[in-house]
């Protein structure tokens, strides 16, 4: 019976110590969150409110996860890297000179960059584009009638 007293004291002092943990972390991190709403509300209007859901440190590398309202901005180049400059500059300390990540929705923050406006990936040529539109126009219909199994050349339908 004490064996079972203290596995279950031990395991709810494990539970009790890692949300203090997470309590810790939304008090240094919270600022955070706060700005980015400030600076991304001018930009656009999302509805949801940014928040930091967790962040994983592991040798110089800190990935900071945020809610997925994050993932409701537009993004592009420049905001991506004023994004990243603001986290910066708030990061406590001990977290200065690392390196950061920033995850929405399971997506790094610079995947959310629409491919038009990333210079990074390679832009298509405008005749590759207009293949692609009319391979798409040549498709035919994307509905079927189920009702009728063959198909009308010509007459009325």
């Amino acid at each position: 019976m004490k064996k079972i007293f203290s596995l279950l004291l031990i395991s709810f002092l494990l539970i009790f110590s890692a949300e203090t943990s997470a309590q810790a972390l939304n008090k240094e991190f919270a600022p955070i969150a706060d700005s980015l709403q400030k600076i991304l509300r001018k930009q656009a209007f999302a509805t949801g409110r940014i928040r930091i859901d967790s962040a994983i440190a592991y040798k110089k590398n800190l990935v900071i996860y945020f809610s997925s309202s994050l993932a409701e901005y537009p993004f592009r180049e420049d905001n991506t890297e004023l994004v990243y400059s603001v986290v910066k500059s708030m990061l406590p300390q001990e977290f200065s000179s690392f390196n950061i990540r920033i995850v929405t929705n399971g997506l790094a923050l610079e995947e959310l960059i629409p491919p038009f406006y990333n210079s990074k990936l390679p832009v298509k040529s405008r005749r590759d584009l207009r293949n692609a539109q009319k391979e798409l126009e040549n498709r035919g219909n994307l509905v079927k009638k189920n009702s009728k199994p063959y198909d009308v050349s010509s007459g009325l339908n």
